[in-house]
């Protein structure tokens, strides 16, 4: 799961504190607090987040990939253009200096 990644990768990583990771049971709460601007950013599996963006079109999906978990992607309100252009420049670093790489050989064996 995402979470999973998001604990092992970013939290223990030292990426981000525990106390910006916050967790939800249901995906539309997430969604609301994206939406209401509680939260920047919801990180969650594909399916659940398709059917979010039908719900709120307000929400645009900027991400679309795979961690070590699985395929997952990644939400914000819609026009957000400053955020969006911060988790650009954070997921074309983590591309361009092998970091991806790194976690998917480290979670999966040897990339062929």
């Amino acid at each position: 799961m995402a979470d999973d990644w998001a604990t092992t990768t970013l939290v223990e990583g030292g990426l981000m504190s525990a106390e910006n990771l916050f967790r939800y049971e249901r995906v539309d709460q997430a969604g609301l607090d994206v939406k209401n601007g509680r939260i920047e950013v919801l990180m969650a599996d594909y399916y659940p987040l398709l059917t979010l963006q039908e719900q709120y079109p307000e929400l645009k999906i900027i991400y679309h990939g795979e961690v070590a978990a699985g395929p997952v992607m990644m939400i914000i309100p819609d026009g957000d253009t400053e955020t969006k252009a911060g988790l650009d420049q954070i997921l074309k670093a983590m591309l361009d200096d092998g970091f991806v790489d790194q976690v998917a050989t480290t979670h999966f064996g040897a990339i062929e």
